[in-house]
């Protein structure tokens, strides 16, 4: 599963856990409820182009819900899996009627949909490189952020790309 479709699934679970609505959480976030509901998509329907989240995007999010940027650059790189809540036996009769019709991407969204997807992260010890070096308040600017991923690439370039 690419990131971008983690961070949407990731989204909606701090989302729903909380009980905000896309519109409440926009106001809280201080962005539009569209972009949030694209965020949460992983395209915007009315182009069909995949979401593109930035970090001042981010950084709003987790500010407004609480959980540490890191998470959401986890979901973005693929340190997350999901697991489904709800098994297909649980679904209801025009639940299941539905993914059977669908087809491709849609057949993928709506079985997440429908098995309460949640977004799973490693063990805590594995520590992503932000908050290893910088602690887990830590929040970059564009700026800063693009510095530390060009010294990062050039860091991997000079190890050969080895980890």
């Amino acid at each position: 599963m690419n990131g971008t479709r983690l961070l949407g699934i990731y989204v909606r679970q701090l989302r729903t856990e909380r009980g905000y609505s896309l519109r409440e959480m926009g106001e809280i976030a201080d962005l539009s409820h569209t972009q949030i509901d694209i965020i949460e998509k992983g395209y915007d329907p009315r182009t069909g182009r995949r979401a593109n989240t930035t970090v001042e995007t981010l950084q709003k999010l987790s500010r407004a819900l609480g959980v540490p940027f890191d998470r959401f650059v986890d979901c973005l790189e693929g340190r997350a899996s999901v697991t489904l809540t709800r098994p297909y036996e649980d679904w209801y009769p025009d639940e299941r009627e539905d993914w059977e019709m669908a087809d491709g991407e849609e057949r993928e969204h709506l079985r997440l949909r429908y098995g309460g997807a949640k977004v799973v992260f490693a063990p805590e010890e594995e520590v992503s490189l932000k908050s290893a070096l910088f602690g887990a308040d830590f929040q970059p600017t564009d700026e800063e952020w693009s510095m530390i991923c060009r010294m990062v690439d050039y860091i991997k370039s000079q190890r050969g790309g080895r980890k």
